[in-house]
């Protein structure tokens, strides 16, 4: 008999009458254009303007790049996590609400390149503080949120993490 200690992993089975495949009737597929990119997050904090101008450069050489490369636009960008956060300071002060400047100006800079854009970021709402990666579509809407489930304990036994962060408890398909 399973117990706590002996689960069987995973706890779930995906059988062919479980999850029977749709037939796509749509168009055969073609080359998805992603752009990522490495930022760091422990150096100088220019402040959010200059931070998000910083990052406009490196989307807009993605874009470039892409055009010349696959003569097509970018589909998705990836951020950095926490290129929007000034790491520096403590959780409070560095967390920004969904309203932040920061993020209207990725939904400006995802509707300007017509692409998908993840945000990765600290955030806060509802009094609490996450660990999140923000989707936006081509139009620069929020369709998606993931909050890390699993965070980085702060020391042993965890009992804060990421200065404060609440884990995330759902894991979302956008």
């Amino acid at each position: 008999p399973a117990n706590a200690t002996s689960r069987a992993w995973p706890p779930f089975q995906v059988t062919a009458e479980s999850h029977p495949r749709t037939p796509r009737t749509d168009a055969p597929p073609r080359k998805v254009v992603i752009g990522t990119m490495c930022h760091s997050m422990f150096g100088v904090y220019p402040g959010l303007d200059a931070r998000c101008e910083e990052l406009k450069i490196r989307v807009d050489e993605m874009e470039r790049q892409a055009r010349e490369k696959y003569h097509a636009g970018l589909d998705l960008v990836v951020i950095s996590e926490f290129a929007l956060n000034n790491m520096r300071l403590p959780l409070a002060e560095k967390a920004l609400p969904l309203n932040s400047p920061g993020f209207a100006y990725f939904q400006n800079l995802a509707r300007a390149h017509h692409t998908y854009l993840i945000i990765p970021s600290i955030i806060t709402t509802e009094g609490k503080f996450y660990n999140s990666a923000l989707l936006l579509d081509r139009t620069g809407a929020i369709v998606g949120r993931y909050d890390k489930a699993h965070p980085v304990p702060d020391a042993a036994p965890a009992q804060t993490f990421e200065g404060g962060v609440s884990p995330g408890t759902a894991f979302p398909v956008f």
